[in-house]
């Protein structure tokens, strides 16, 4: 959700207001299990599978991790991973991109300069997953201008031009590669493994809510055919998304633009976005979409048949479907529950909240809910990760029960 702009003054003096809770928590994480996640997600004929059973998850966002951890705070992570375990969430997503100077102790502080400080940071959040049984959906870039994203990418490499450069220009796709390679080979510093063989790597995103002047689809396509294909050539196991909202250049395969409140523009090419056709490429392992519709003119309903149709066109595409990012700012709890419904009952892969967050996590707000204590969003989503988690208890069928293959296409 890069729309949100958090000013990172306000979260210095938060995690200055943290230190008893960092002195707390610091025990914690020194005494954590240890490694718990064994085995990689893979996705497989529209379904998750993880060691021969099917996989199914509820979480959150927890986008922040990365940013605290390089300000000095290991708080929000140590929290996160006990608020995980708690609620039942086995999957989170978050932020492996830190670009430019404005994103403070940043990952990539120059082009093609790489912050080896920062980097041990995202070490410590993987481990910390890692030692509670969490894996993590690690997106790669931004659209958006938070923490540097592509605007930052195009003021490196093609400076004045629009953000679209950052899919066409030659630079520009080459600084990004470096980035994601550098990134996919690295050695863990903490627990000695290599990125692309670390099992907490629930999956790689292209990018997080990409979009494009390009009302035909094509620029977006052609860039996600090119990446996916890099990301695949690094890691041969790790399954990739692209990271979008789900709009498309055609409402073929939809519902009424009635069911939409006639927001044609969701299908009409108006973001540059094809869901389908991204979704159909032979690298990309599952389909993407987050629901926003306060943003969007939608209505509860609408969100349901947003999922709903999504769902649908992964299905017929032979992928499996994750809301990764479901958001409402005005009594959620009711709202999350009908759309999980709707997701549980048309056999969604998985599902990420934006977002419910830790105590020491609460300057990162922002459609959020804080836990603990215990309240009706987190009852909901808590329900909701214990129904996904008991499915996902079941072996699949022996004709389709596979030990971790070494691609998923």
């Amino acid at each position: 959700m890069g729309r949100q702009v958090f000013g990172r003054t306000v979260r210095r003096l938060a995690l200055l207001a943290g230190a008893f809770s960092v002195a707390v928590t610091l025990g914690l994480a020194a005494s954590s299990a240890e490694a718990a996640n064994s085995g990689i997600v893979t996705a497989q004929s529209g379904r998750f599978v993880l060691r021969g059973a099917p996989f199914h998850f509820v979480g959150t966002n927890a986008y922040f991790m990365l940013d605290a951890a390089a300000d000095g705070s290991t708080a929000h992570t140590v929290q996160t991973m006990a608020m995980a375990k708690r609620l039942g969430f086995t999957v989170l997503r978050t932020w492996a991109f830190l670009d430019g100077t404005g994103a403070g102790v940043a990952l990539q502080p120059a082009a093609g300069v790489y912050n080896e400080a920062a980097f041990r940071k995202l070490d410590y959040i993987l481990d910390q997953a890692d030692r509670s049984g969490v894996r993590l959906l690690l997106s790669l870039v931004n659209y958006w201008g938070d923490y540097g994203g592509m605007p930052q990418y195009v003021r490196w490499c093609a400076p004045g031009a629009s953000v679209d450069a950052f899919y066409s220009n030659a630079r520009c796709r080459q600084l990004y590669k470096s980035y994601v390679k550098h990134l996919l080979t690295r050695v863990n510093t903490v627990n000695h493994r290599v990125y692309r063989d670390d099992p907490t790597v629930f999956a790689w995103e292209l990018a997080n809510e990409p979009r494009s002047g390009d009302r035909s689809g094509r620029t977006i396509r052609r860039w996600v055919a090119e990446m996916a294909a890099y990301v695949r050539a690094l890691d041969r196991r790790h399954m990739i998304t692209t990271g979008e909202e789900g709009f498309d250049i055609t409402a073929a395969g939809y519902s009424s633009m009635a069911a939409y409140n006639n927001q044609g523009w969701l299908f009409n090419g108006s973001s540059g976005v094809a869901f389908t056709a991204n979704t159909a490429d032979p690298n990309i392992s599952f389909g993407s979409i987050h629901l926003y519709p306060e943003y969007w003119s939608l209505g509860v309903t609408g969100g349901s048949t947003w999922i709903t149709d999504h769902i649908r066109v992964a299905r017929r595409l032979g992928k499996p479907l994750v809301v990764g990012e479901f958001g409402f700012s005005n009594n959620p709890a009711p709202v999350f529950d009908t759309w999980i419904k709707a997701f549980e009952r048309n056999n969604g892969a998985g599902a990420l909240v934006w977002q419910i967050i830790c105590q020491a996590c609460q300057n990162y707000g922002g459609f959020s809910t804080i836990y603990p204590p215990t309240t009706a969003v987190s009852y909901v989503l808590g329900s909701a990760a214990a129904r996904a988690n008991r499915k996902s208890l079941s072996p699949l069928p022996t004709t389709e029960a596979t030990q971790d293959a070494p691609t998923d296409d």
